[in-house]
C-alpha cells in the first residue's frame, strides 16, 4: 500500500480561521480548481494558506485523520460537504462498475468539438514528459481500429495502412475520422 497521502487544513488569511479540511497526494492542497461554490467564495473573499497537516500517510490513515480534524474543528464551522473519508481518491467505491452505454454516449457528445487550452495541453505534456510507453503498448496504439474502404469494401487492420493504400496523409485522415476535421471527398475511409 502506498504511503503517499496528506492530509491538509485551508485557513482564511483575513480571520486565520480554518476553513476546510481536505486529504489527497501532495499537490491537491494547492490545486483550486474541483472546488466547491462555498470554497471558492471564501478564498475570493478571505484569501487562503494552506496547511499541509501529515505527509507519507497510507490512504486509510488520512481517512482517518481527515474524519478527526473534521470532527475536532465541528463540521457546521467548515465548508466540508461531507464528514470526510470518503474522497474518492484511491477508494473502491467505484471499483469493478463501469459506465452504460448510454453514459458513455452523453459524455461523448457533451465533449465532442471540445478542444483543451494551450494551459491544459502543457500541463498534459509536462506529465507525461520522460514517460516510456510499454511494449505492449505501443503495439496495442500501432494495432488501432480497422478501417474500411468504402469504395472498394477493402478492411486494412489501421488506419496507417489504409491512408497509404489511398496515398493520403495518415494524419490528416485520422482528424477527419476523430472529428477534428471535416471529412473530405476524396477520404473513403471509415471506421469499420
Amino acid at each position: 500500500m502506498k504511503n503517499n497521502k496528506v492530509v491538509y487544513r485551508h485557513i482564511r488569511k483575513d480571520t486565520n480561521k480554518v476553513f476546510y479540511v481536505g486529504m489527497g497526494t501532495v499537490n491537491r492542497p494547492h490545486i483550486r480548481y474541483g472546488r466547491s461554490k462555498h470554497w471558492n467564495s471564501i478564498v475570493k473573499k478571505g484569501g487562503l494558506i494552506v496547511d499541509i497537516v501529515a505527509f507519507n500517510l497510507n490512504i486509510e490513515d488520512a481517512f482517518d485523520l481527515e474524519i478527526l480534524l473534521i470532527y475536532e474543528y465541528g463540521f457546521d464551522n467548515l465548508c466540508n460537504q461531507t464528514l470526510g473519508g470518503e474522497g474518492n481518491s484511491g477508494s473502491s467505491h467505484w471499483k469493478g462498475r463501469k459506465h452504460s452505454k448510454e453514459t458513455i454516449e452523453k459524455c461523448r457528445l457533451i465533449n465532442k468539438g471540445r478542444k483543451a487550452s494551450d494551459k491544459t495541453k502543457k500541463r498534459i505534456r509536462d506529465a507525461n514528459l520522460g514517460k516510456k510507453l510499454s511494449k505492449e503498448h505501443k503495439e496495442k496504439i500501432a494495432r488501432g481500429k480497422k478501417v474500411i474502404d468504402t469504395s472498394t469494401n477493402i478492411v486494412y487492420k489501421n488506419i496507417k495502412e489504409g491512408s497509404k493504400a489511398i496515398g493520403r496523409n495518415q494524419t490528416t485522415i485520422t482528424h477527419q475520422l476523430s472529428g477534428r476535421k471535416k471529412i473530405q471527398p476524396y477520404n473513403t475511409l471509415r471506421y469499420y
